[in-house]
Formats: C-alpha cells, sequence, structure tokens
C-alpha cells in the first residue's frame, strides 16, 4: 500500500438528454471541461515484472473550469467525491475503470444532486 496524489483534466460531454433515443452521444455539444485532484491509497495486488492489478481508494476534488451552455449555471462550480478504481499493467500497456460517487450536491436547485462519474481509460506506460 502506497499514498498517491494526482489531478488530471477532463473535457466532457453530459449524456443528459430529453430525447435519449434520438441523439447520438458524438453529436451532444452540451460540454463542460473541468480540473480534478486525488489524494488517497492504492494497493499492488498482483506485481510481476509484466503483469501487476492495482486496487485505489481516493478522495476527490473536481473544479469545473469553462462549460459552453448557460445550463450549467444552475450546477455547482466544484463538488467532491469518493473515487475507487482498479487497473492492469501488461508490460507497457495500461487500463483503469473508475468510478465516482459525488459527497456533495452538483444541482443548485435540488438537495442530494450526487453526481456519478465512471471513467474508463486505457494508455502506455513509457
Amino acid at each position: 500500500m502506497y499514498f498517491k496524489i494526482g489531478g488530471y483534466y477532463t473535457r466532457m460531454n453530459t449524456i443528459v438528454q430529453h430525447h435519449l433515443s434520438e441523439t447520438s452521444f458524438f453529436n451532444i455539444d452540451e460540454k463542460y471541461e473541468y480540473l480534478k485532484a486525488l489524494v488517497g491509497v492504492e494497493w499492488r495486488v498482483i506485481s510481476t515484472h509484466l503483469f501487476n492489478w492495482r486496487l485505489s481508494l481516493s478522495g476527490a476534488f473536481n473544479f469545473v473550469t469553462e462549460y459552453e451552455d448557460e445550463w450549467l449555471d444552475d450546477y455547482h462550480g466544484a463538488f467532491m467525491g469518493v473515487n475507487a478504481s482498479t487497473g492492469f499493467d501488461f508490460a507497457f500497456l495500461t487500463a483503469d475503470v473508475s468510478v465516482e460517487r459525488g459527497v456533495t450536491d452538483f444541482y443548485k436547485k435540488e438537495e442530494n444532486s450526487y453526481p456519478l462519474l465512471v471513467m474508463v481509460s486505457f494508455g502506455f506506460n513509457f
């Protein structure tokens, strides 16, 4: 187990739609950008020369930095959450799945409007 701190920038499309069956995900124009900071712990469940399996639990701090549509005026500019993730490294390839449950409200007009984020990433270690 070891201490983990990090962050990243993300540009997201929302999938909150009134007519999901009529809208392609790739045509959604409701986008926003945010910065994420993570602080937590990570465990290496399996660690060999070519293969690693990781589990992580972190506190997440998200700050919305830019948005293109006025509908986000009704949302808070920052929210916190608990982030749980797992990841696999095989040689120079890496894959991660992360689920983050908000612990603060995201929507100003409704209590208990905690966001739920699911992220999948693939990459290369070098």
